[in-house]
């Protein structure tokens, strides 16, 4: 049986938000796994979306188009696919600046609200006002 464009969408998407910070770790791949499973009834993954998975080239992703696959119409379907990607991101422990520029990427491009995803992600303000200003220059003799 084929596997859905929804389903191929979504494993697309969760495979860029684990690969956002530059690296691919076993954990998050683990992860993508576990919620293809759930969304497919906790079945196992099809040989195909196995393959997929493994054939994933960030180079040649494409944003938009997995969102127009996606058909995130509603809202709840929008909240699921932002948590879920918020998961993949998280289960390293580390949530870095380019996973926050990821999910809002995914937010504007599934036209959610900002109260839909600004939960999920950091804001450098809030960083660098814990943060001591940078040391001057060292002055040469």
């Amino acid at each position: 049986m084929p596997i859905s464009r929804q389903i191929e969408a979504t494993a697309d998407i969760l495979l860029a938000a684990a690969y956002a910070d530059g690296r691919y770790l076993p954990e998050e791949r683990s992860l993508v796994v576990q919620l293809l499973s759930a969304e497919l009834g906790d079945a196992e993954l099809p040989p195909e979306l196995a393959a997929r998975l493994e054939a994933f080239e960030l180079d040649t992703f494409e944003l938009t188009d997995a969102c127009e696959r996606l058909g995130a119409r509603t809202p709840a379907r929008r909240r699921r696919i932002l948590a879920q990607v918020a998961r993949v991101v998280e289960v390293d422990e580390i949530h870095d600046l380019e996973e926050t520029h990821f999910i809002r990427r995914l937010a504007r491009c599934l036209e959610a609200e900002p109260e839909e995803y600004e939960h999920l992600t950091v804001e450098i303000e809030q960083i660098s006002a814990a943060l001591p200003p940078p040391l001057p220059p060292a002055r040469r003799r």
